[in-house]
């Protein structure tokens, strides 16, 4: 045997080398498509495979190792070799998988990287382990250098399709915008399985075509078209025609995404517009629907949300700190497609909220309201940078506060207005 070979590969470190490659090139071929891909249910499982196929390779090259066999029949440098690469394989299995459930765009950049560590990796394998000499050695750098050209043009190619794609849509907005760019049909409506026209290359399906039964927003009137149409219908759903509430001038709408209720847009009287989400959103159709509902205001602090509800038995309020605890897909083309776990609201009924304003202005600073369930009662937490102090329920007519060791109690129907709050609210 010459100086210039090395000893063969045992019959299992063959298998891994094939296995291996194609795991690379799967991880980097699968990023580059989740990159300029939209739908997470088919993205997803895609990237998901991925990782699971490269902790597998990596699980099988790092037991290939501890074999007796292998260990004689291979050198101490190649076996070192085989070593490194099974656990740059676990690595990056193990990375691909666990940001996969935070962010599929992130996921998908993690591929395209190890995907390229593992080509490199692999192809320094199969030079170094090349049995025929010079000769092999030299088709082997040659095919590496026709593989590297490839993949270079397929990233440079898939980067230009992205940055087009975004240019062409805009930059992505707290409501999901952008997608990929090619045609596609989405079912979405008010009620559901209507089709959407079919969009063009490059451009966002525009409200007509997402709410085929209500196509122009202005038509609900009372200035709660214009909340649909800024937060647009991948974010808000379709709003549905604007009804009055008994004996009152508040006007509410509900935005639709696939039947289901999204958000609600409510008109109060000498109050502007306000248009809610999540928890907030639900209390607040629920008490138009009873009849109960007298007025709605609404701020954005920092990052987060405080919405007052007003009805006929008091003020309600609900609060978070944050919108998100999970980001959606940023380039969802429909409302139904946007993914993500938004932040939970805190439910602060009429007395509590009244204590949590006496609070602020007594402190001088503002306190988020964290929600938690105890038992039979409703606990909020509220949280500044000096301490938590905790409030609890019994029922929506009676609550206590306790501040550093003293319990504040209110019981009864309060009312509340937003600038009782406003004062001490973040600004970022």
């Amino acid at each position: 045997m010459s100086r210039t070979e090395w000893p063969p590969h045992p019959a299992g470190n063959r298998i891994l080398n094939h296995v291996a490659a194609i795991s690379g090139v799967l991880s980097l071929v699968i990023g580059v498509v989740a990159f300029a891909a939209s739908d997470n249910s088919l993205v997803l499982p895609m990237l998901a495979v991925s990782a699971v196929a490269l902790i597998a390779t990596g699980s099988t090259g790092l037991t290939c190792g501890l074999n007796p066999t292998a260990r004689r029949a291979e050198g101490r440098g190649e076996l070192r070799m085989h070593s490194g690469f099974a656990r740059l394989c676990l690595v990056a299995g193990a990375a691909q998988l666990g940001i996969l459930t935070q962010s599929t765009q992130v996921a998908a950049g993690t591929g395209v990287f190890f995907g390229l560590c593992l080509l490199a990796a692999g192809t320094r394998r199969s030079v170094r382990g090349a049995p025929g000499g010079r000769q092999r050695q030299g088709r082997a750098r040659a095919g590496t250098a026709v593989l590297a050209v490839i993949i270079v043009v397929l990233i440079v190619n898939s980067s230009l399709a992205v940055a087009v794609t975004i240019s062409s849509n805009g930059a992505p907005s707290d409501g999901g915008t952008g997608g990929p760019a090619q045609p596609e049909t989405e079912t979405e409506g008010e009620g559901g399985g209507e089709s959407v026209p079919t969009a063009s290359v490059n451009r966002l399906p525009t409200y007509a075509e997402l709410c085929p039964h209500l196509p122009d927003p202005r038509k609900i009137g009372h200035g709660l078209g214009q909340l649909f149409e800024e937060d647009d219908a991948i974010k808000a759903g379709c709003g549905t025609s604007a009804f009055q509430v008994p004996e009152t001038t508040t006007w509410v709408a509900a935005g639709l995404c696939v039947g289901e209720l999204r958000s609600v847009a409510v008109s109060s009287p000498n109050l502007p517009p306000v248009i809610t989400y999540g928890q907030a959103s639900e209390f607040i159709w629920a008490e138009a629907q009873a009849g109960e509902l007298v007025a709605v205001e609404a701020a954005s602090p920092g990052d987060g949300d405080v919405v007052l509800v007003e009805t006929r038995r008091g003020t309600y309020g609900f609060a978070r700190s944050k919108r998100s605890a999970v980001s959606g897909n940023p380039r969802a083309r429909s409302c139904n497609r946007v993914g993500g776990v938004a932040e939970p609201f805190a439910r602060i009924p009429p007395p509590l909220l009244v204590l949590w304003a006496e609070l602020i202005h007594d402190d001088a600073t503002w306190y988020w309201p964290t929600y938690d369930q105890d038992g039979e009662t409703e606990s909020v937490a509220f949280i500044s940078t000096e301490g938590v102090d905790q409030g609890e329920c019994s029922t929506d007519d009676l609550c206590s506060l306790d501040v550093s060791g003293t319990e504040r109690t209110r019981e009864g129907g309060e009312f509340t207005k937003l600038a009782a709050l406003s004062e001490y609210m973040p600004t970022e």
